[in-house]
């Protein structure tokens, strides 16, 4: 059994502590500071030489702090995306949530159970927005074009030339807070905290550039029909993928 510091140790991972050890460790954890959180012990193959910019906790600390990236606390934004025809029929829907920032990916959108049928209704709702919107520019990317605020979601569009819409609903978690019970330390322009900041906007949009090629090879498919729901698996894996990516 490996040790650090002659205590055994299971879990072989590392963590960017200048990212995460604000997030992560609070400030009773007992170890902040020490030997655990200063030294790197590597056992995965074809890895740099340790550095300081990373961190091993013992067995009791890295447990609680995996429970703790892979709560609902660390999905900070949710996403509802949709690709809409231009007779207002869903052909392609898929939720996901904030994968930067500590995210694990998954959405917990506010209202539970009910919420597919409420992101249907909200995002429904404002493509009357988005006719009125489009005519304005000649731009693909129309950005935040709604805003409902029972639930804090936002609703950003990217248009095609052939009038099929993207839109993406994005919802901030309700709470912000991290381990324990400090308070989040992220900067109010972050990706996974706030929906209308210039480096949200960017990202959404990069998010849906890559998802329009994607489109646009689909379309090129001799197999697929115009109008049709999209139910191609690769489709769907190349959507996640971008939204690891990008958000």
């Amino acid at each position: 059994m490996d040790t650090v510091d002659g205590r055994p140790y299971l879990l072989k991972w590392t963590l960017p502590i200048r990212a995460l050890t604000r997030l992560l460790l609070p400030s009773d954890c007992g170890h902040q500071g020490s030997s655990y959180c200063n030294r790197v012990q590597f056992r995965l193959e074809n890895q740099r030489p340790p550095t300081d910019n990373h961190l091993v906790c013992p067995p009791s600390d890295a447990s609680s702090l995996l429970d703790q990236i892979h709560s609902p606390k660390f999905s900070r934004m949710s996403y509802y995306f949709v690709v809409v025809s231009p007779t207002d029929k869903p052909l392609f829907e898929y939720t996901f949530g904030t994968s930067k920032a500590g995210g694990n990916g998954q959405a917990h959108f506010r209202n539970g159970e009910s919420s597919r049928y409420m992101n249907q209704f909200i995002v429904h709702a404002a493509l009357d927005i988005v006719e009125e919107v489009q005519w304005l520019g000649s731009n693909m990317w129309l950005k935040v074009i709604d805003h409902y605020a029972p639930t804090n979601s936002h609703v950003s569009c990217f248009m095609t030339g052939t009038n099929v819409r993207f839109m993406l609903l994005h919802q901030p978690s309700s709470t912000a807070t991290t381990a324990g019970s400090r308070t989040s330390t992220l900067s109010s322009s972050s990706i996974a905290q706030n929906p209308t900041s210039p480096q949200t906007e960017e990202a959404i949009r990069q998010f849906m550039t890559e998802v329009y090629e994607v489109w646009v090879k689909t379309l090129m498919n001799p197999f697929y029909r115009i109008g049709d729901e999209i139910k191609s698996p690769l489709f769907r894996t190349r959507v996640a993928a971008a939204s690891r990516k990008w958000l």
